[in-house]
């Protein structure tokens, strides 16, 4: 009981301050809060693994992508968000065939812009943890990995206010923990993003 009342008043608490300070959020100019999301193509997503009963198992193909982002841009150039971006695709693993997996960088990561608002080269760099979900739809079964670390780095296009289009490279490390199988995981997604600010 007491609990759920601390938990309450903390979300109260958090809402009365996120209303008060977005009060100059999303004007249209680069600086305070930004939120964001992209869709597009996954060029590549790829996995490697070496299980004790199948040494040496790889895949790599197409898929779908996608990020969000939510964070705080200091000046028109500079923004620093936690960033989820990473694929989704049907892959064979280990003795399954057919799994749907979602894989993906999540973490700290820094927009550095350019040029002007709309019209502007930017790059990012990210580092923080890399995640690996995996459920065969057939069989009734999913598993996760354990996350580990992972990187994205990328650059753009941003050629209106809040649209732009870009590639991304995300690569980490997983590892299944019952068996203690390690998995290296790389993606790259061309997206077009709609950021907020």
């Amino acid at each position: 009981m007491l609990k759920d009342v601390f938990h309450r008043i903390l979300f109260a608490g958090l809402l009365t301050v996120l209303l008060t300070t977005t009060a100059n959020a999303f004007d249209g100019i680069r600086r305070g809060f930004v939120v964001g999301a992209g869709v597009g193509l996954t060029a590549n997503a790829g996995w490697s693994a070496d299980f004790s009963i199948i040494p040496d198992q790889s895949d790599n193909t197409a898929g779908f992508g996608g990020a969000f982002l939510l964070g705080y841009a200091w000046d028109n150039q500079n923004m620093i968000v936690l960033e989820a971006n990473g694929t989704r695709y049907s892959t064979d693993i280990g003795t399954r065939e057919d799994v749907s997996v979602v894989q993906g960088f999540v973490g700290p990561a820094w927009y550095h812009y350019f040029g002007p608002t709309g019209t502007s080269m930017y790059t990012v760099v990210g580092a923080g943890a890399y995640i690996f979900q995996w459920e065969h739809d057939a069989l009734g079964f999913s598993d996760e990995n354990d996350p580990g670390p992972g990187v994205v780095v990328g650059g753009g296009y941003e050629f209106t206010d809040q649209l732009q289009v870009g590639i991304s490279v995300g690569a980490g490390r997983t590892e299944e923990s019952e068996a203690g199988t390690r998995f290296d995981h790389t993606h790259i997604n061309v997206m077009l993003s709609y950021v907020v600010y």
